[in-house]
């Protein structure tokens, strides 16, 4: 490991040490708005990991208040469904290209099927509405959003732009 021209390198068994130094001209924050040929920007993609996270536990914070028989109510997934709502805005503030902001059209559907979700089980609370504890392993738009959630999880991944069925 070493560091040539403001990049860490690292070497691994099997490869040659010869790599190019980063050109002096260029400035660090370029390189990370920099868009592949045909896929995500980086800062794109760094900003949807944070966006799955934050999808991923407002979405736990709703599946353990019903598996254990808490209600769900505002107070208890706001700071959740406001976290998530600020990171995903950030994540399209960083789409670069065409196919960030088809991706963040996804990362909006899912926070808004999810925001559903969420308003239904606290109206169901605040009717008296028994909720079973399964009630999250059946119900479709749960479903819905825990495979969209997945889909999006990929991102990272692939690198390029997928359209996903369960996201709309």
């Amino acid at each position: 490991m070493r560091l040539q021209g403001g990049r860490l390198a690292l070497t691994l068994p099997g490869q040659t040490a010869a790599v190019a130094p980063a050109p002096a001209t260029q400035p660090a924050s370029a390189d990370t708005a920099q868009t592949a040929a045909s896929g995500f920007s980086r800062d794109f993609v760094s900003a949807t990991v944070v966006v799955v996270n934050a999808i991923r536990e407002w979405r736990a914070t709703l599946l353990n208040a019903v598996r254990n028989n808490f209600p769900v109510t505002d107070d208890l997934t706001a700071t959740s469904r406001r976290n998530c709502e600020a990171q995903v805005a950030l994540a399209l503030a960083a789409a670069h290209n065409p196919q960030d902001r088809s991706a963040g059209a996804l990362l909006q559907n899912e926070v808004a099927n999810l925001r559903t979700l969420n308003a239904t089980l606290i109206s169901a609370h605040d009717s008296v509405a028994n909720i079973r504890n399964d009630a999250m392993d059946t119900d479709p738009l749960s479903l819905k959003t825990q495979t969209c959630l997945g889909a999006l999880g990929g991102i990272s991944v692939g690198g390029q732009f997928q359209d996903v069925a369960s996201c709309h």
